[in-house]
């Protein structure tokens, strides 16, 4: 099969949905792959890097989109590049498809293209093996994300996140126990800080108090208890993850009434359009703001702040799906494996899934 990595329109995308290591393993089982000259370059991998794998580079948009059967990238194609596409293509991508604007939705329709929505692949044990990766890699930043909101200079409450001699360490709340609170929650109880952990499937609580290492409380994500760690948190993560593409809002603007001047709320959800009333998306240049006085950091996409490593972790996780893809039509895929049935979420232009679109401009 035919594979084509493709450059990110987006100048703040610097991540790429495939690695030359990726790349290596794919033409080593025959397959083609074709790199859009530059792909890869924001995430320090070279077109040489590239061909040293036995990838062929494409110098042309149109031979770069047109020819392969199956483009890797990581953000969704606009209504503009859907036009360069051919019908019978297959986009695979992390797609968003909540956010994606009506005039795209009809141009995937109007010229016939499948779509792989790599957030939405489902492995037979009900867990996201493709957006695993970014939630891991998310999850181990935030501590250090959280520890610069809270510096001095930063806007923050001057406090260090672990103490210091006499003096305690901060208190985080983890609202979330999927696997980016998990890893959130890990790495926090690393440096030192108070970790209580929020979620309404008590199994989850189960199994973070027999993983967590260090102090650890865990609580129900009931109203009550939402307000009582709001009133004593130094930082609130919000990690909650909705299969329906569009999270639930836990916080309320009245919440931040009681929180400490000065506090940060880090929304790690914010991809799927928040979990804070008072949340909105920010950009790597300003990913912060401030609203009653309470710090917001609500970046989509944290990962894309390490674009290597994130782009070798997709990589990693991806390839073998694409080996097993590559020996079946989309149609054929879908009857195969409860993956492609999960992840193909629109055949030859026909969505498969019905969602809640929340419509926005291109």
């Amino acid at each position: 099969m035919h594979f084509g990595i493709v450059s990110e329109k987006s100048p703040l995308e610097h991540r790429v949905a495939f690695s030359p290591y990726g790349v290596e393993e794919m033409v080593a089982h025959g397959h083609t792959i074709t790199v859009q000259s530059g792909a890869g370059e924001r995430a320090r991998f070279s077109d040489e890097d590239y061909e040293q794998c036995g990838a062929s580079i494409a110098f042309s948009a149109e031979e770069a989109w047109i020819r392969p059967d199956v483009l890797l990238r990581v953000r969704p194609p606009d209504k503009g590049e859907v036009e360069q596409l051919r019908e019978g293509q297959v986009f695979a991508s992390y797609l968003e498809l909540p956010f994606i604007p009506a005039s795209t939705r009809q141009a995937y329709k109007d010229r016939k293209i499948s779509l792989l929505a790599l957030e939405e692949v489902r492995d037979h044990k009900g867990r996201w093996p493709l957006l695993a990766p970014l939630s891991i890699i998310c999850g181990r930043m935030l501590p250090q994300i959280a520890a610069r909101c809270l510096e001095t200079f930063e806007g923050g409450r001057g406090k260090l996140m672990m103490g210091a001699p006499g003096v305690a360490p901060c208190n985080i709340a983890i609202i979330g126990g999927g696997t980016l609170g998990t890893t959130a929650t890990t790495m926090f109880g690393a440096m030192g800080a108070r970790i209580a952990v929020l979620d309404n499937d008590h199994a989850t609580l189960e199994r973070l108090e027999r993983t967590a290492q260090g102090h650890l409380a865990t609580l129900a994500a009931s109203p009550g208890n939402i307000n009582r760690v709001c009133r004593g948190s130094d930082v609130i993560v919000l990690a909650i993850h909705s299969p329906t593409g569009v999270c639930e809002k836990v916080l309320a603007q009245k919440h931040l009434n009681s929180m400490q001047p000065r506090s940060v709320i880090i929304d790690a959800s914010i991809t799927q359009g928040g979990a804070a009333e008072t949340s909105r998306p920010t950009d790597v240049h300003n990913p912060t703001y401030i609203v009653d006085d309470i710090v917001h950091f609500c970046l989509p996409r944290i990962t894309s702040l390490v674009a290597r490593t994130t782009s070798r972790a997709i990589s990693c996780a991806l390839t073998p799906y694409l080996l097993q893809f590559a020996h079946y039509s989309p149609e054929q895929a879908i009857e195969a494996q409860c993956e492609f049935d999960s992840g193909i979420v629109a055949l030859n232009g026909e969505m498969r899934k019905k969602y809640d679109y929340l419509d926005s401009k291109e």
